[in-house]
Order: structure tokens, then C-alpha cells, then sequence
């Protein structure tokens, strides 16, 4: 069962508080010991909260690619059953995939196409298996199905902690 985005934003608001009461916590032990690092903390505090973030996003991405998959099978049973399957979407693929998060955009289908060819390797297409231009158009309606999950996942606000009760 995937968990709904909104139940991974509500954990990782309260990990981030739960960040937020450690880094108070480190700030009242450094006070009595040298109160002139201040820059120390919130430069923890700043890598905490990338973290934070890059592990929802990871998540979030994790879940979209999930959906679009079910999906994808519905439509494409063999191709499911020829390893254009969730395990090579979330392994071989998964660079290629991150770009929508590190980028802001989709792969090409072509280098998601490229991508299941490497996986098969030694599997090599022949005259009666999958033609790579199939490939081709298969991943292009995968990373159709991709960007209509994302634009259907839900965006929440983010809550920025007031810098007073650090």
C-alpha cells in the first residue's frame, strides 16, 4: 500500500520540529559552553532541513512513479512482463526519473528506452522480441502516464518555522 503524500508531509512536518527541538536543545548546551558559534547551528539547521526535503521529494517521486506504473500495466501487460517493470523504474531508471525532481523535467523516451535495452543486455532484441521503436513508444506512454500523476499530486504548503523560536 502506498501511503497518501499528505500522511509523508504531516511526518515530515513533525520530524522537522522534532529537528527543530534538538537544534534548540544543542543551542541551550552550546550556550553555557561557547555562545559565539551561533553560524555552527544554523548551518546544521540548513542541511537538516535539504534532508528533510530531498527525503520528501524522494518519497513524493517514489509514490507518482508507483501510480503511473498501475497504470502503464494496465495498458501494457506485456511490456510489464518483459522488465519495463516497477523494479527497473525504481532501479535502472531511477536516475533518468530523478530528473523530474533535480530538473524539473521528464526523460526523453528515447533514454528511457535506451535504458530497458541496457537492462536486457545480453537478452539483445531479435526479430521476434520487442522491437526497440515499440520501446520507444511504450516509455514515451509510460512517461505520459508520469506527468499526468504529477500534475494530480498533491502540492502542500510549506510551513516555514519562525526563526524566533530557535
Amino acid at each position: 500500500m502506498i501511503p497518501n503524500p499528505m500522511i509523508l508531509y504531516e511526518v515530515a512536518k513533525i520530524r522537522q520540529q522534532e529537528l527543530l527541538e534538538q537544534a534548540n536543545r544543542y543551542r541551550q548546551l552550546q550556550a553555557g559552553v561557547n555562545s559565539a558559534q551561533p553560524h555552527k547551528l544554523l548551518a546544521w539547521l540548513k542541511q537538516q532541513k535539504m534532508n528533510l526535503q530531498g527525503w520528501y521529494q524522494q518519497r513524493v517521486l517514489k509514490q507518482v512513479i508507483r501510480r503511473a506504473y498501475r497504470k502503464f500495466v494496465g495498458r501494457h501487460p506485456r511490456w510489464a512482463a518483459s522488465l519495463f517493470d516497477e523494479y527497473f523504474l525504481m532501479g535502472k531508471a531511477a536516475p533518468l526519473l530523478a530528473s523530474v525532481t533535480q530538473l524539473g523535467r521528464l526523460p526523453d523516451a528515447d533514454e528511457l528506452a535506451a535504458a530497458w535495452v541496457a537492462q536486457i543486455g545480453s537478452l539483445a532484441l531479435s526479430p521476434h522480441s520487442l522491437k526497440y521503436s515499440e520501446a520507444q513508444q511504450v516509455a514515451a506512454d509510460f512517461l505520459t502516464y508520469l506527468d499526468a500523476e504529477l500534475q494530480n499530486r498533491p502540492r502542500p504548503s510549506v510551513s516555514r518555522p519562525n526563526p524566533a523560536t530557535y
